[in-house]
């Protein structure tokens, strides 16, 4: 039910778990938070359906915040004829520079680990300046491309393949630089990757409060795969004071 989570333990510094909550009843979900406030552990992530209310009370009620109503785009690129830009290179296995840390900065404006304000600025950036070096040197993606114009990359997108689909990572455009269809481009570049590693469909996610990205997504040939509510929940110690 409720399992340890190694790696954001050790990143954040507190011990931190999860619960995949599809599966679960209300009663059922309950019992894991009781669990939780009884354990070691100081945060909790709920994965749930989305705006299930038995779910949603039973979180709420524990103190729980939601961070992310997390959507899932999806599409299938063996109808789209990807448009071609010279401004567009690949730069996996470079290493990062001050563009490519600003632009993943920027592409986790409306990540959970902004959101949620318990967790410092500090470590939102880090993590997504991790993200960015983990996907340029190959460990979360596939490819890294970059839309770079007199010196200066003002936009990028990372792909990877996962199970025989495809899925970006982070996409970024430098917000001076937006209307000029950066997005559009580095989507496309994404979609030939794909076709030219025999994958049909590709997949993307982000924030349902980033009404932007959605209409960007749909305007481009995505559709809704799915919506996930992602709640953080953070322990209490018995005399009331925060683990």
């Amino acid at each position: 039910m409720m399992r340890s989570l190694e790696w954001d333990s050790d990143f954040f510094g507190i011990k931190t778990a999860r619960i995949d909550a599809a599966q679960l009843s209300g009663e059922e979900l309950s019992e894991q938070l009781e669990n939780f406030q009884n354990s070691t552990f100081s945060l909790l992530y709920i994965f749930a359906p989305h705006n299930l209310s038995c779910h949603k009370k039973e979180i709420l009620s524990a103190g729980g915040i939601l961070t992310d109503e997390k959507v899932t785009f999806t599409m299938n690129v063996d109808s789209i004829n990807p448009s071609l830009c010279p401004y567009i290179r690949s730069c996996k296995g470079s290493e990062m520079d001050r563009d490519l840390e600003t632009l993943a900065i920027e592409s986790g404006k409306y990540s959970r680990f902004k959101v949620d304000k318990r967790i410092p600025r500090n470590k939102f950036e880090e993590l997504y300046r991790l993200w960015m070096k983990n996907s340029l040197n190959g460990t979360f993606a596939k490819e890294v491309y970059a839309y770079e114009d007199e010196g200066q990359k003002l936009g990028m997108i990372t792909i990877d393949i996962r199970e025989n689909e495809g899925w970006i990572g982070i996409i970024a455009v430098n917000e001076t630089h937006r209307g000029r269809s950066i997005g559009k481009l580095l989507m496309h570049a994404a979609i030939r990757f794909c076709k030219e590693n025999k994958v049909s469909i590709l997949n993307v996610q982000t924030q349902l409060e980033n009404k932007v990205s959605c209409a960007f997504y749909e305007k481009i040939g995505f559709s809704v795969k799915g919506v996930e509510d992602v709640y953080h929940v953070w322990g209490v110690k018995r005399d009331g004071v925060t683990k």
